[in-house]
């Protein structure tokens, strides 16, 4: 059996963090996608919500990320 290395959750959230940055630095893009299961919470201000993609001719999921919006964020929702 292999020997398993082992990483904490803040150390790996550095790494990604920083290919991330290395890989999209000083760059800006458009996402195209589609918003799936919008939730607003007025109370706190927040919006919850998908960013999917599907297959432009099956109509099948191909990704999706879970995003939120608060702060000045959620009056450009609106």
């Amino acid at each position: 059996m292999p020997d398993i290395q082992h990483i904490k959750l803040s150390e790996l959230t550095t790494l990604i963090e920083q290919v991330v940055k290395d890989v999209f630095a000083e760059k800006t893009y458009w996402v195209i996608a589609e918003i799936s299961g919008l939730n607003y919470y007025p109370d706190k201000n927040y919006y919850f919500f998908d960013l999917v993609e599907k297959n432009e001719a099956t109509n099948a999921l191909l990704t999706s990320i879970k995003c939120n919006a608060w702060g000045s964020s959620v009056s450009k929702i609106r």
